[in-house]
């Protein structure tokens, strides 16, 4: 008689993991201490420690990461926030390995993928801020010659988003600008839907290639909330 493959809820059980809440109950998890591990068929799943209910946790298969944010959204629907750097949690070690065995899955250790996923994003959202706050702050020399700036809004110290209207015309209405609609106006003029000079399309293309806010002085700050605000630039 051919070997039938092992119940893997009933190796759960022998394992005395116990069945988590559904979705709805728990619909996210904050977990820290956090690996990412990929079966031999390209799944990936999450395993660390539940930071509210102090248990270990191995995810389903993760569908979607967003970098930006450190939310996964897994197979089962529940998103899982990752929470600080990753590392090693024993419990939720212990449980990947009793599932991985239930299932007969081999895996492997891509942790550091999504480490630099958030590096990434972490160094793109520091660019975007720093080009906001050189427009808010840039005064006259940049946007301050056109805008009126109202409702900034801050994340510590930093510029988040802001609204601005064209002080010389009453019946313009205030158009807000945050951080998304700055990468946007970057995307627009990389993919050259925007009427722009060939030298500032190239420096706001180069620097956004490495990140490097520095390269972005108060004209081409300027033109970028143009961009963001009217989706073409108005002022000059």
């Amino acid at each position: 008689m051919k070997d039938k493959k092992p119940n893997a809820y009933a190796e759960i059980v022998k394992g005395s993991i116990w069945k988590t809440p559904s979705v709805t109950e728990q619909p996210v998890i904050n977990l820290v201490s956090w690996s990412v591990w990929q079966t031999t068929d390209g799944a990936r799943h999450l395993v660390g420690h539940n930071q509210e209910d102090r248990e270990g946790r191995a995810s389903t298969a993760v569908q979607s990461f967003d970098p930006f944010t450190g939310q996964a959204t897994t197979l089962s629907g529940r998103t899982y926030q990752l929470i600080g750097r990753a590392g090693y949690d024993s419990d939720g070690h212990w449980v990947w390995g009793l599932w991985a065995k239930a299932n007969q899955w081999t895996s492997t250790d891509i942790t550091e993928i999504f480490e630099k996923e958030i590096l990434a994003a972490i160094n793109r959202r520091q660019f975007l801020r720093d080009i906001l706050c050189t427009a808010i702050e840039g005064g006259v020399s940049c946007i301050g010659y056109w805008a009126a700036v109202s409702n900034t809004i801050r994340d510590g110290e930093e510029y988040i988003g802001c609204q601005v209207r064209d002080n010389e015309d009453p019946g313009d209405r205030s158009r807000i600008v945050d951080i998304p609609q700055i990468e946007e106006a970057i995307a627009a003029v990389t993919a050259r839907t925007i009427t722009i000079g060939d030298t500032y399309r190239e420096k706001i293309m180069a620097a956004s290639a490495t990140n490097d806010a520095g390269a972005i002085d108060g004209d081409l700050a300027d033109i970028l909330v143009q961009i963001a605000a009217y989706a073409e630039i108005r002022f000059s």
